[in-house]
C-alpha cells in the first residue's frame, strides 16, 4: 500500500492514487492517512568578518547568508579569541550570550563591540560563528568558523575636498573669508582643524592650528585671516583619541581675504617678464622672472602656461 501511494502519479502539485479495495464484511471500509514529515532547517553561513573602518577601534563587523524558515527568531553572532581549536556545537555555544544578535532576517550584517560582555581589545585577532535561534529557543546548525579580523583605531581621512572665498556678497569684514569643507567620516570624530601658513604649504606638519570647530558646528564657516596677503589653508579631521593625518592634509590656496578700499581697478599688467631653460638640468624645467607690480594691492601672482 505504502508503495502505491509514495509512486502515484503527481498533478499539479498534487498526489493521485488509485485504489480498488473489498470489504471483509458489510461493504464498509475504514481509510486512515497519516502524515510522516521531518522539519529542514536553512543552513546559515558566515561571509566576512572585518574590522570597521575610520572609527575608534574595538569593533568589528560581520555579515551572513539570508535565512528564510518561517519560525526563524534571531541570528547569534559568537566571537573567539583567535580560532577555535575545533568547531563549536550548539551545546558549546548555547550556555554563552550571544556577542551580538540581529532580530530582522533580511538585515545580514551587524556591529560586534564585546566578546562575553567584555569590550572588544585593539589589535587582538578574532574569529566568528553565526547561528539561527529559532522561535521554540532551539539553535540550528553553527555555520563554520570565518575571520580572523582585528580592530583598530584607525587616523581619520582628511576632507575630501575644501573650499574658501572671500570678497563682497561673501564676507562682510575684511580679512574674512568664508570656508567649507567635506563632512569628515570618523565615527568617532571630535572636530575638524584648520592651519593657516602665508607661504605654500603642501602639509600641516609642525604648524599651529588656527580655528577648530567641533561636529555640531557644521562643515562651513567665516575663518579671519590677515588681510591683503595670500593665504594656504590646511584641514584635517581630529577623532577622540586627538589623532590626525597631517601629512595628507587637505592643503587648498591661495586665498586672499579683502583688505582695504576697492578701487575697482586691477594691478596693471606685469613688466619686465622672462622665461628661460633652467641651465644643467635633466631637463622638463623653465625658470620666470618679473618686475614687481606697480599695484600698491597686489596679493599675488599667477603664472598660466
Amino acid at each position: 500500500m505504502q508503495y502505491a501511494v509514495d509512486n502515484g502519479v503527481i498533478l499539479n502539485g498534487t498526489r493521485h492514487v488509485t485504489l480498488t479495495l473489498t470489504s471483509p464484511t458489510n461493504g464498509s471500509v475504514w481509510v486512515k492517512m497519516t502524515y510522516d514529515w521531518f522539519r529542514t532547517e536553512t543552513p546559515v553561513q558566515g561571509l566576512s568578518l572585518w574590522d570597521r573602518p575610520d572609527d575608534g577601534g574595538q569593533t568589528l563587523m560581520a555579515n551572513w547568508t539570508l535565512v528564510h524558515d518561517d519560525d526563524f527568531a534571531r541570528y547569534l553572532v559568537y566571537l573567539n579569541e583567535g580560532p577555535w581549536t575545533t568547531p563549536p556545537t550548539v551545546a558549546d555555544l548555547q550556555p554563552r550570550a550571544a556577542d551580538a544578535s540581529v532580530s530582522l532576517h533580511s538585515r545580514l550584517q551587524t556591529d560586534i563591540s564585546t566578546i562575553d560582555g567584555q569590550p572588544l581589545q585593539d589589535g587582538v585577532e578574532y574569529w566568528a560563528v553565526v547561528v539561527v535561534e529559532y522561535n521554540d529557543g532551539r539553535f540550528g546548525t553553527p555555520s563554520a568558523q570565518f575571520g580572523p579580523a582585528t580592530p583598530t583605531d584607525e587616523v581619520p581621512i582628511p576632507p575630501a575636498w575644501a573650499t574658501a572665498l572671500s570678497g563682497d556678497g561673501i564676507v562682510a569684514v575684511d580679512g574674512e573669508v568664508r570656508a567649507e569643507w567635506a563632512r569628515c567620516q570618523a565615527l568617532d570624530l571630535a572636530s575638524t582643524r584648520v592651519y593657516a601658513s602665508t607661504t605654500e604649504i603642501s602639509d600641516a606638519l609642525g604648524m599651529s592650528v588656527h580655528t577648530e570647530f567641533l561636529p555640531q558646528a557644521g562643515n562651513n564657516s567665516i575663518i579671519t585671516l590677515e588681510a591683503g596677503k595670500p593665504h594656504w589653508l590646511a584641514f584635517t579631521c581630529v577623532d577622540e583619541a586627538g589623532q590626525e593625518d597631517l601629512v595628507n592634509a587637505t592643503v587648498i590656496g591661495p586665498v586672499v581675504p579683502t583688505g582695504g578700499i576697492d578701487d575697482g581697478v586691477p594691478p596693471p599688467k606685469l613688466t619686465g617678464v622672462w622665461a628661460e631653460d633652467v641651465p644643467n638640468d635633466d631637463g622638463g624645467r623653465v625658470q620666470i622672472g618679473w618686475e614687481n607690480s606697480v599695484a600698491s594691492d597686489c596679493a599675488y601672482v599667477v603664472v598660466y602656461m
